[in-house]
C-alpha cells in the first residue's frame, strides 16, 4: 500500500497484490463481493478517480483531491 503526493493537493492510494489477477468479465460497476463494493464506496466518499487493473496480480488506485477528502469524513 502507498499514499503519495502526485501534484499540489492531490494525492494518490495506491494498493497492489501479486494473486491471479482479475477474471476478464470484472466489472468494478458491478461489485461481487463486500470488498470490491468498499472499494467503490470509499472512492464515491473521497469523489476520486479509481484505476483498476488485474493483469500481474490486481491493483487499485485512487486519485483525490485533498481538500474533497476532508469533507469525506465530516
Amino acid at each position: 500500500m502507498s499514499l503519495k503526493s502526485v501534484g499540489e493537493e492531490i494525492f494518490e492510494l495506491g494498493v497492489r497484490d501479486n494473486g491471479i489477477g482479475l477474471p476478464s468479465n470484472f466489472d468494478i460497476a458491478r461489485p461481487r463481493s463486500m470488498g470490491m463494493d468498499l472499494v467503490r464506496r470509499l472512492a464515491k466518499q473521497l469523489h476520486a478517480d479509481l484505476d483498476v487493473t488485474g493483469a500481474d496480480g490486481t491493483r487499485f488506485r485512487l486519485r483525490f483531491k485533498a481538500s474533497q477528502a476532508d469533507g469525506a469524513t465530516k
